[in-house]
């Protein structure tokens, strides 16, 4: 599992942890990232978990923690920018759903961890690819690509769109979902860890549908990052 610890929030925040706007909207967290032009540390999850049921911009966003047999809300950040709709990207239409939740805390690194650059694969997954994913729902599973040119359909106030473009990912294990309510948000990574994808829907059969990483990270100005353990010093370093 990988770590994407937000920056001085007092536990970390791991990649496929369970989120909630303020009007209980259940999500998933994708991926920590650095805003192009502020430099600034954010949460990369989908725009209909942070703004769904009429929540407000910048309205509260929680990490939903599990502590002594119980469930707690732990307040994290606020929902920033987002988009939820059909963009052209690369000469293609392509849907995306995506948001930043803008972390409440900015300065700190938990102890041992530095932030290093995250990577986005150097071109669009190929159907039959190996492809995983962490969310709050089903935890981590395996999955294969599908389709890469998949035309969806996404609920906007109740009514379906098109949402062409996507991602369509089945779980390798028999009888498994790929993804369930609860794991929008969730990052796809491909065999060698590179981001491919972000997970916004799922069909009747329990295959994932998602975005490509590309379009939204231009939508979203942002790059991704990750924390890395600091290496320990050798017995022959010296610092001065």
């Amino acid at each position: 599992m990988n770590l994407s610890s937000a920056a001085s929030l007092v536990g970390p925040v791991w990649e496929g942890a369970a989120i909630t706007n303020v009007c209980g909207v259940p999500g998933s967290v994708a991926c920590l990232g650095r805003t192009l032009h502020e430099r600034r540390l954010v949460l990369v999850t989908t725009q209909h978990a942070l703004f769904g049921a009429g929540a407000p911009a910048h309205s509260p966003v929680s990490v939903v923690q599990r502590k002594d047999s119980a469930w707690q809300l732990r307040r994290i950040g606020r929902s920033g920018c987002g988009r939820r709709d059909t963009v052209r990207f690369a000469d293609l239409d392509v849907h995306i759903d995506c948001a930043v939740v803008e972390l409440d805390e900015q300065d700190a690194v938990p102890p041992g961890w530095r932030v290093v650059e995250d990577h986005p694969a150097a071109k669009p997954p190929a159907p039959g690819e190996h492809v995983t994913k962490i969310g709050a729902a089903t935890g981590l599973t395996d999955g294969f690509v599908v389709d890469v040119a998949h035309n969806a359909q996404a609920l906007f106030d109740g009514r379906a769109r098109a949402a062409p473009g996507q991602l369509l990912v089945r779980s390798r294990a028999r009888g498994r979902a790929f993804a369930a309510a609860g794991d929008s948000g969730a990052v796809l990574r491909d065999a060698g860890g590179a981001l491919v994808g972000l997970l916004w829907g799922v069909t009747g059969g329990g295959d994932g549908v998602a975005c490509p990483i590309a379009p939204v990270l231009w939508v979203l100005h942002v790059q991704p990052v990750r924390l890395a353990p600091v290496a320990p010093l050798s017995p022959s370093t010296h610092v001065f």
